[in-house]
Order: C-alpha cells, then structure tokens, then sequence
C-alpha cells in the first residue's frame, strides 16, 4: 500500500503544491490503482520514465487488484525476474498512456 500511498502523494504535490520542478516517482511492491482513465492521467503527470513501480516477480501484491476487474498499472515496470536475491536480472517495460 505504500507505493500507491507515495503515488497518490506525488500527485497531490504536481497538481496542487505549485512545486515547479521535476518529480520523478519510483514505487515497490505497488499494487493497480485504478482504471485505464486513471492510468493514462497519471503517466500524462509523470512522462517520459519519470515514473517507475520496481517489482519481483514472486510478489502478488502486484496483481492485485485484477485487470478482469478493470485496473491498470501506470508508470514504468522494472520486473526483477531472478529468485536468487544476489542475482539483479531485471526488465523494464515501458508504459505509456492509452495502451
């Protein structure tokens, strides 16, 4: 719950704070937050990989909720894909709003 925490926090601060510089949002472990409209809305806010939800492939807390249920991830995925924790093999999937 945290990464959705902290994400819900860099919106607040984007639209809202009148901070003018640039956020860049790394998240753990985050699990979907909304739909497609949600999603395509977030990663308008945070473009070009400023937004990155870092994941290990044996955590199902990022499944959660279901996309059958409509919910869709924002920002850029980099997927640990090692189950040796010395072993730092990752993918990063790029994610960009509307698809």
């Amino acid at each position: 719950m945290g990464g959705a925490l902290a994400t819900l926090a860099a919106i607040e601060i984007k639209l809202h704070s009148g901070f003018l510089g640039e956020i860049k949002l790394y998240t753990y472990g985050q699990p979907r937050m909304g739909n497609g409209r949600f999603a395509d809305f977030v990663m308008t806010l945070f473009p070009n990989g400023s937004y990155s939800r870092v994941v290990h492939f044996t955590d199902p807390v990022v499944d959660v909720p279901s996309i059958l249920l409509g919910f869709k991830h924002a920002g850029n995925e980099i997927w640990y894909f090692s189950p040796l924790s010395s072993d730092f093999k990752y993918t990063e999937c790029v994610n960009l709003p509307g698809e």
